[in-house]
């Protein structure tokens, strides 16, 4: 007798939050201490050491935030609900229908994995007035980032990759059409 040895979806709603190891909270700090004593440390008057000054505190800023929020606050969070998947972190929330979902793609960059979206409203070919935009089509173009949600899956380390995806692919089931609707979710699984 063959046993069904089926993978299933995450239960709806689902939601976990980032965790930071012990190695990064250490790591995490010293850049803070480390670009905090080069604020202190640049000697000089007049707008070249200001501006090094300046652009280290705004680098020790930004570092301390960004442990701040994920690290101790634990605010970085994905969550997929029956209608919508939401994530959240430093740079704010962002939210897509599932109806709203173009593409799905699980990839590699770095030696880091990622889940990218990208949504059919920045999809929609050259006539897309977010696509003519220059500054935003050259700010993607230099982030490497050509999709509208960028998931790092590092952060979220307890997470099941496959159940994730299947779960991915329940949701939007509904909402694909034509040859993308032969496959889990619209995008490249797991692999």
């Amino acid at each position: 007798m063959q046993q069904e040895n089926e993978k299933k979806g995450y239960p709806l709603p689902f939601e976990t939050t980032a965790r930071v190891k012990l190695y990064e909270h250490i790591l995490l700090l010293f850049a803070v201490a480390f670009f905090t004593a080069l604020v202190f440390e640049t000697k000089g008057s007049g707008p070249g050491p200001f501006l090094f000054r300046l652009f280290f505190l705004a680098i020790a800023l930004y570092v301390f935030y960004n442990w701040l929020f994920t690290g101790v606050l634990k605010k970085t969070k994905l969550r997929l609900t029956g209608d919508r998947i939401v994530y959240i972190d430093t740079f704010g929330k962002k939210t897509a229908g599932w109806s709203e979902i173009n593409r799905v793609e699980l990839f590699r960059q770095l030696d880091r994995s990622y889940i990218g979206i990208m949504l059919k409203e920045e999809a929609g070919g050259e006539n897309n007035p977010l696509r003519q935009n220059p500054f935003r089509r050259l700010f993607r173009r230099v982030r490497k980032n050509f999709f509208s949600i960028l998931i790092p899956l590092s952060s979220f380390p307890g997470l099941d990759l496959e159940r994730l995806y299947l779960t991915m692919g329940e949701c939007m089931g509904p909402y694909l059409e034509g040859d993308d609707a032969n496959t889990e979710s619209g995008g490249r699984g797991p692999q």
